[in-house]
């Protein structure tokens, strides 16, 4: 009985000077930004590129709808050559269609949604992280293929809503309380 009341003093011991000594965890501060996992994050990919060209060639043509769409979404856009230095390559992901297997781990792609199309006259533009692109024809070295080219121009509300903008009226304001009643306090009842 004494050897096994040793066991169990020696073992209360070892966890004792275990958790004495282990270091402080480090926890996120209250009420402001946690920064503990920055270091499993990938690094942000590089900064996008004024022209960028199909990847595999295809020609922009009479492409509207559904065959726009798997031009923009079936190839990768790399930054042309002498375009801006460091960007990353530009994956446009459909966001009708889920995509199956995303490259996991640090990367050099850019990937972003082709929310809309957004057709202005003469020309056919795609929004970008707030930047508008032209889609359009072009030469890469001795072959034609579509490139997407930054312009200059912002976007505006209604080329950002898929649907021209076109929103629902706000709910209409509450009636007046009937005469006699007393009102709760505001933040109370």
């Amino acid at each position: 009985m004494t050897q096994r009341l040793a066991w169990w003093i020696a073992l209360g011991i070892v966890v004792v000077t275990a958790v004495a000594t282990a270091p402080a965890a480090e926890a996120c501060p209250c009420c402001g930004p946690c920064s503990k996992y920055d270091h499993m994050m990938p690094p942000e990919p590089g900064p996008l590129a004024d022209v960028y060209v199909r990847a595999q060639p295809a020609l922009l043509g009479r492409a509207r709808g559904a065959r726009l769409i798997r031009l923009l979404t079936g190839s990768t856009w790399r930054p042309q050559a002498g375009s801006m230095v460091g960007s990353a390559n530009l994956v446009l992901v459909d966001p009708r269609a889920v995509a199956a297997a995303q490259p996991v781990g640090v990367t050099t792609t850019r990937t972003a949604l082709v929310r809309n199309v957004i057709r202005r006259p003469g020309r056919v533009l795609i929004a970008i992280d707030g930047m508008l692109y032209r889609i359009g024809p072009c030469r890469d070295g001795r072959r034609m293929t579509t490139c997407l080219v930054r312009t200059d121009e912002a976007p505006t509300a209604d080329d950002l809503v898929p649907g021209g903008g076109t929103f629902a009226p706000p709910p209409p304001p509450p009636p007046p309380p009937a005469a006699g009643l007393s009102q709760p306090a505001p933040g109370g009842e």
